[in-house]
């Protein structure tokens, strides 16, 4: 009788270790083909509300080599990271591992990053410290700089900094943040601002449009990017809410949202039926609004574009929230639609707003709560 369970576990042990998988490879420098040391190799899986969550890892050798085993079998995005270096490429970083493969040979590039430096000045040509200065991709895709957190520095007491980025194009800006304060704000009559410096863009455009590209090398510094900062100039978004029912009580508010870097800033707007936010910088803003209380009521998120001018007749559509219902169709040899789920995620993504709606045995699937957007 112990003779057969032991058996049975040896064999149930066998099946799940030829259930894992295992990866064997190096990184590579893809300037030189040299082997890198100490890179982190990360297997990341893409988790709804956390983004990339690495599952497993490992840390290359002197050799550049590293090996990873007992792996659940599926797809896995590969990331490496280096202080010195970049991946080389978003493409050709999913692998896909069945049950019980062992893959060898898997080749993981980085390439040397680049590096940026300049001074930021005021009108007047004076050195301004404590300026935020960052790199945002011509192409519109800052993949490469936020997964390897780069592409921002900050100036020094004589407006200096120096920042890495990934070899390519790229548009480089600076403003100052505002640091809070109990004083009231002074007040100018001969047309100027207070010590406000905006955001601008090299070599000093207060937009993207009038921004002067550049072009970094892979393991070369590209010096003289100096951002001369542009006059300040003051803007608003203004308009109105319409939806708000007859004798509601509910509060209704309006939000814009700006992004800087990796943060989101949110600034609120309270009204009923017409509102303005004043005292905006250049940039771009999400503009939203929104019941607190009964009924409860949302508008779809749209986007502004502030350059030299106000946004005023803006109009914002108070609407309830809906249901989307449908049916889930798999592929031949997928499997049964039953106990999967479908997932509705706003294309703007700012609050990170999403819906979830279960799929029955015959494919049909209701997501409800969905907002206007």
């Amino acid at each position: 009788m112990h003779r057969r369970v032991l058996l049975a576990l040896w064999f149930c042990f066998c099946a799940a270790a030829q259930e894992t998988a295992a990866v064997n490879g190096v990184a590579v420098n893809t300037q030189t083909g040299e082997l890198l040391a100490g890179v982190q190799v990360h297997f990341a899986i893409r988790v709804p509300e956390a983004g990339m969550v690495s599952q497993y890892g490992a840390l290359t050798g002197k050799d550049g080599r590293f090996s990873v085993s007992a792996m659940r079998p599926g797809a896995y995005f590969v990331m490496a990271k280096h202080l010195a270096f970049v991946t080389a490429s978003r493409e050709g970083s999913l692998v896909t591992l069945a049950s019980g493969q062992h893959l060898d040979g898997l080749r993981v590039e980085l390439t040397p990053r680049a590096l940026i430096s300049g001074r930021v000045m005021d009108e007047a040509g004076d050195p301004v410290a404590k300026a935020v200065v960052r790199a945002t991709a011509v192409s519109g895709d800052d993949w490469l700089l936020a997964f390897n957190g780069i592409g921002a520095g900050a100036t020094d007491d004589r407006g200096q900094y120096r920042m890495s980025v990934p070899p390519g194009k790229f548009y480089i800006y600076a403003n100052v943040p505002a640091e809070p304060s109990d004083e009231p704000e002074e007040i100018r009559t001969d047309g100027t601002v207070a010590s406000v410096k905006p955001l601008t863009f090299y070599p000093s455009a207060t937009s993207q449009g009038g921004a002067a590209a550049v072009e970094t090398v892979s393991g070369r510094e590209t010096n003289g990017i100096d951002i001369r900062m542009a006059h300040p100039v003051k803007l608003s978004l203004s308009g109105t809410v319409t939806g708000t029912p007859g004798g509601s009580t509910a509060l209704v508010n309006v939000n814009a949202l700006i992004r800087q870097g990796n943060s989101i800033y949110d600034i609120p707007a309270a009204g009923t039926g017409s509102f303005i936010i004043p005292n905006l910088e250049q940039g771009v803003y999400y503009l939203y609004a929104y019941t607190t209380g009964e009924p409860n009521l949302r508008s779809a998120m749209y986007e502004f574009t502030l350059t030299d001018s106000a946004v005023s007749g803006i109009e914002l559509a108070l609407r309830p929230s809906f249901e989307i219902t449908g049916t889930l169709q798999m592929a031949e040899g997928a499997g049964s639609p039953a106990n999967r789920a479908v997932r509705l995620e706003m294309l703007t993504n700012f609050n990170g707003d999403s819906r979830i709606g279960a799929v029955n045995s015959e494919g049909v699937f209701q997501v409800n709560g969905v907002d206007p957007e």
